[in-house]
Formats: structure tokens, C-alpha cells, sequence
């Protein structure tokens, strides 16, 4: 019995000794063949270099963290500066003081302001076109979807008591709000889940940390994760990316389902503590082409020509937010009047130029007006 005890201990080491050897290979070969290629593409993207792994979050912006940003040729260099909370923005004091009304911001790369500078952005726009009773507390970062705007307001923004929380949503929303990752895996995210009820469940937390000291982890880690991407959008909506919110059979699958029960909860919390809610839709520029998109008879993104809505997400974020009385501000025919006379969108980039920022903030301020928020 003593023998067999020993040999079992033996060929247990000699397994664990050889995984061991096949793990310090894997980890020489992958710094070897790829280490500067894998670990450069986090910084090649905004988040990575000015941004901190977040157990909840996915990343989160580093505090007090500064540092610049470089576009394309026709973007301004952005020269970013985190607060104590890590967000692009200035510092702002938890207690509101006496006679102040606070506007929180919530959204993505638009909302950080990402190619203009922070003067330029439509956030700090409208703080300028406030009167001075008004502070603008901007919480937007780079890549985020509704599902991590939910969370950072549950854990960060309602503790400044805003009186009007505005949820700025680029319409990639839709489709990523179904991922565990973006940016080809890179970044890890967390994801929601609906259970009984329309209810919503938080899942895929704590997320992962792909930015270990191990190369080999990492990179098997995103690997993973981009695989559970392909295993929840099937085959055809993963060539299409987020161009699949789009697309009438994606609609058809997804019914939206996920992307407007967050939209809705963004929206009862917010009601939950007394704060007033808008819900702003962001176009992608080419819906401004759809004319000429629909003339060609090809589609586009993929997407073939019976298929193709490119009007498809805001028809449904509206209908749904007429039907559960939420505020809602849609951008895209706003921007459409303006599209042929000014330059709105950066050349080779999706992101607003000054003018779109400044379009951007007026729609806006006009709209909480109308409201009667201001």
C-alpha cells in the first residue's frame, strides 16, 4: 500500500513538474515570438495607457493619471488629465454646494471628447452656456457601453446628487452591451444577464485581468474571451460587428432586448434618487449617407440591401422609450441638417469634430429646456 501511495506521488509530481516546464516554455516562446507586438496594442488604443484593470468595471481611467493622445492629422492632440475619481474632468466635491444643480454625463469616447480638446468637448460646451449655478460633471470613457454606465453610476455618480443624469448612447451600444470583450479582446467587460422577470443579472464578474505579468496568461485569457464573443453572436453578426444593429434579422434575434432593459434601469435609478433623466442618442456618420447608401441597391457594411435599416436603432430605442416614458433626445436628424454644410465627423474617424461637439451641446441644452430641466 506504502509502494503504491509513493508511485501515485511520484507520477503526480512528474505531471505537475511537466505542466510547469510547459508553461515557463509557453511563456519564454510567447515573449519571444510576440511579447512587444501583444502588449504594444493596449497602448495603440486611448484606454490602455491612461487606463487601470477595474475588477467591475473592465478598466476604469487611473487617477490623477496625466498624459496626451494623438489622432489622426485633422484630430487635436488631447492632453488628458484624471481626477481623484479617474475621469477626464475636474475635480468635483462629493457635497453639492448650496444653490448648485448638477448635470452628470454619462457615455463613451464621444462624452470624454475623444480628437478635440476639453474646452472643445460639447460637456464643457455647455457648462460654458450655463449660467454659473450649473456644474457639469463628465464621467464618459473610452470604450465603455451602457452596461459599465450603469454600474459607474450605481457605484460612483449618484453620490454627487445630480439633479439631471444624461445618458449619451452611441448606437454600437446595442451590439456590445452582448460582449465580454472589445477592441479584439483586448479589453475585458463585464456583462449583464436576464434572468426571470426581464430582471437584470451581472455577470462575468469579477472580470478577468488580461494585463498580468505573465504574457501567456494574457494572452490566452483574451483569446478566451473573443471566442465567448463569437459563441454569443453566431458567425454572421461577429463578421459584422457592431454594424449588426443595422441589420433587420439582428433584430430579429436580439429584439434589442438587453441593450433597452439597461437603458431602462439607467433610467429608474436615476428616477430612484430624485435626478431627472435624457436619454441622447449618437449617430454613426454613415446614417448621414443613407441616401446614397440606399441608391447604390449593394447594402453596405456586409449587410445585403432587403436587410438594411441604417434608421433601425433609433426607431427602436424611441418606440421603446415613448412606450416606458423615458426623455429621449435623437441626435441624427439633428446632425442630417447641418451634415452638407459643416464638417461634423473627423476624415478616417467615427468621433465628432468641434462642430460636432458644439451642435452636440446646443441640441442638448435646448432639449433640457424644453424639459423644463434647466
Amino acid at each position: 500500500m506504502k509502494r503504491r501511495h509513493k508511485g501515485f506521488l511520484i507520477n503526480l509530481l512528474l505531471v505537475l513538474g511537466s505542466l510547469l516546464l510547459v508553461g515557463i516554455a509557453g511563456e519564454l516562446m510567447f515573449r519571444f515570438l510576440g511579447g512587444a507586438s501583444f502588449t504594444a496594442k493596449y497602448d495603440k488604443l486611448p484606454q490602455g495607457p491612461l487606463c487601470r484593470y477595474d475588477p467591475i468595471l473592465g478598466w476604469s481611467g487611473i487617477p490623477y493619471k496625466k498624459g496626451s493622445l494623438t489622432g489622426d492629422d485633422d484630430m487635436a492632440v488631447m492632453h488628458v488629465a484624471m481626477n481623484g475619481e479617474g475621469f477626464f474632468d475636474s475635480q468635483h466635491q462629493v457635497t453639492k454646494p448650496p444653490g448648485k444643480k448638477r448635470i452628470l454625463f454619462l457615455g463613451d469616447s464621444f462624452t470624454i471628447g475623444f480628437g478635440v480638446s476639453r474646452k472643445n468637448r460639447y460637456t464643457d460646451r455647455i457648462g460654458e452656456y450655463l449660467s454659473p449655478e450649473y456644474e457639469v460633471i463628465n464621467m464618459g470613457m473610452w470604450g465603455w457601453s451602457t452596461d459599465q454606465e450603469l454600474l459607474v453610476l450605481k457605484e460612483k455618480g449618484l453620490k454627487y446628487s445630480p439633479d439631471v443624469v444624461v445618458l449619451a448612447m452611441f448606437v454600437d451600444d446595442i451590439s456590445n452591451c452582448h460582449l465580454f470583450s472589445v477592441n479584439e479582446g483586448l479589453f475585458l467587460k463585464p456583462r449583464f444577464f436576464l434572468a426571470g422577470e426581464n430582471a437584470l443579472k451581472l455577470g462575468n464578474v469579477p472580470v478577468a485581468d488580461n494585463r498580468t505579468k505573465s504574457l501567456l496568461y494574457n494572452i490566452m485569457t483574451t483569446r478566451f474571451y473573443r471566442l465567448r464573443n463569437r459563441l454569443e453572436m453566431g458567425k454572421e453578426f461577429r463578421k459584422l460587428g457592431f454594424f449588426a444593429v443595422f441589420d433587420k434579422n439582428f433584430l430579429k434575434e436580439y429584439k434589442y432586448t438587453l441593450p433597452l432593459r439597461l437603458v431602462s434601469e439607467v433610467h429608474g435609478v436615476s428616477k430612484s434618487k430624485q435626478s431627472k433623466f435624457l436619454l441622447v442618442i449618437i449617430p454613426y456618420m454613415d446614417q448621414l449617407l443613407d441616401k446614397k447608401i440606399y441608391a447604390s441597391g449593394k447594402g453596405a457594411f456586409g449587410i445585403p440591401p432587403e436587410r438594411l435599416d441604417l434608421g433601425l436603432p433609433q426607431k427602436v430605442l424611441k418606440l421603446y422609450c415613448k412606450k416606458e416614458g423615458i426623455p429621449v433626445l435623437d441626435l441624427l436628424p439633428v446632425f442630417r441638417v447641418r451634415f452638407s454644410r459643416e464638417k461634423l465627423f473627423f476624415r478616417r474617424d467615427l468621433h465628432w469634430t468641434e462642430a460636432g461637439h458644439r451642435l452636440a451641446a446646443k441640441s442638448i441644452i435646448q432639449h433640457l429646456r424644453q424639459l423644463d430641466y434647466l
